[in-house]
């Protein structure tokens, strides 16, 4: 049964349809590779923006390297622990995509597509979207935080201890990353990590001097072998040298090498055995001469089931039969910052976005008719769990 002030919120939502897809057609457009802060807070000023015509307040916590992250807070003086939403403003592709590849809306798909519409600016959107709809239906009782990070995609290096202090306040969280293909929710991730591996060598002459040259290459080419024999696909354990570099000219022996490895696992002592492995590796020389640093660790814990995200489920898939909206939940092999909150005992759901797909590639999609849906679906969850929980 859906009560009258949640129809009130879902009638906004419905009759602002149209400007939720030019919002996140205007999000889309903007670029916000993880390692572009301005690019990033650009994204982030244009939030801040939208939520302020609705007299939404928002904190900026304030970063040197990587982008500001953003917490918006609605009805903060209400009595009950507040819901919070997650998402990331972030994406993998670097400045100048969006130039290329723009925004699309697509009905002969029925999709949209374009840089991070997936991951997960469809699901940002819908933050913005859900607090303005429980804003404008006059809800006041229903505390909503809504946190904007801008360096999930790389490990969320700074915006992890903040998502650790805002959760510990937290009723319930949910993480707005896309819904599955199938259109799942999702329950349980892996956790991962992401380390740097750099090699130093000695450059020489590669034809007049060769033999005096000590090749880190070499050395980044040995090491990428060896960490292959690392992944265990059975056990759900995976390790990806993803990118590399090294040297400086084709006639030169290389004096440098790098690597940035992103690691997954499906608990945490397979965690503490691949960092181990790592970390043999690294130390090991196979090109004598050379030496190694590696640095990182463990970035996303993983989401495991609890009696919590259980109850939190039940609450969202009964919501979505209600609105015959019918949900599942899934396990998914992706990381994300929702096992974090669900490590510290919080009730957590993820996938809540857009249904989407093809995840970092230009073929990112999201289906068109599920960004309206799932917006339904969160407010109505929202207001459910504050109601079983009043």
């Amino acid at each position: 049964m859906i009560s009258s002030r949640t129809h009130q919120v879902l009638a906004y939502l419905e009759d602002h349809e149209s400007n939720l897809f030019q919002f996140l057609e205007q999000l889309v457009n903007t670029d916000s590779y993880s390692w572009d802060k301005a690019d990033n807070d650009i994204v982030g000023e244009i939030i801040i923006s939208r939520l302020a015509q609705k007299k939404i307040p928002t904190q900026i916590f304030t970063q040197e390297q990587f982008g500001n992250q953003i917490l918006a807070t609605l009805n903060g003086n209400a009595k009950q622990r507040p819901i919070l939403l997650m998402g990331h403003r972030d994406t993998v592709f670097p400045a100048g995509t969006t130039k290329k590849r723009p925004f699309v809306n697509d009905p002969k798909t029925n999709r949209c597509y374009g840089p991070g519409v997936a991951d997960m600016k469809g699901g940002i959107a819908l933050m913005v979207f859900v607090l303005e709809a429980l804003h404008e239906a006059g809800i006041t009782d229903v505390p909503v935080q809504a946190l904007f990070t801008a360096d999930e995609e790389i490990g969320s290096p700074t915006s992890k201890a903040i998502i650790k202090e805002i959760v510990s306040n937290a009723e319930a969280v949910f993480n707005m990353e896309a819904g599955r293909a199938d259109g799942s929710v999702v329950i349980e991730r892996k956790g991962s990590g992401h380390l740097h591996l750099k090699i130093a060598g000695k450059s020489a002459h590669a034809g007049l001097a060769f033999e005096h040259g000590i090749s880190a290459n070499t050395e980044l080419a040995h090491k990428m072998i060896s960490i292959q024999k690392l992944i265990d696909m059975a056990a759900g354990n995976t390790v990806n040298v993803g990118f590399i570099q090294g040297g400086d000219n084709g006639n030169v022996v290389s004096e440098h090498a790098e690597a940035r490895i992103q690691f997954s696992f499906a608990d945490l002592e397979s965690a503490d055995t691949l960092v181990e492995g790592l970390k043999s590796i690294a130390e090991q020389s196979f090109v004598a001469g050379t030496t190694s640093t590696l640095t990182g660790g463990v970035s996303f814990l993983p989401m495991t089931e609890s009696v919590g995200n259980t109850h939190l489920y039940e609450t969202v898939k009964s919501c979505g039969e209600a609105l015959q909206t019918p949900v599942q939940g899934t396990a998914t092999r992706g990381a994300a910052d929702a096992g974090l909150p669900s490590s510290m005992g919080i009730p957590t759901i993820c996938g809540m976005g857009p249904v989407g797909g093809n995840y970092h590639t230009p073929e990112e999609y999201i289906e068109t008719h599920t960004l309206l849906e799932r917006g339904k679906l969160l407010a109505a969850s929202i207001l459910a769990v504050t109601k079983n929980n009043s």
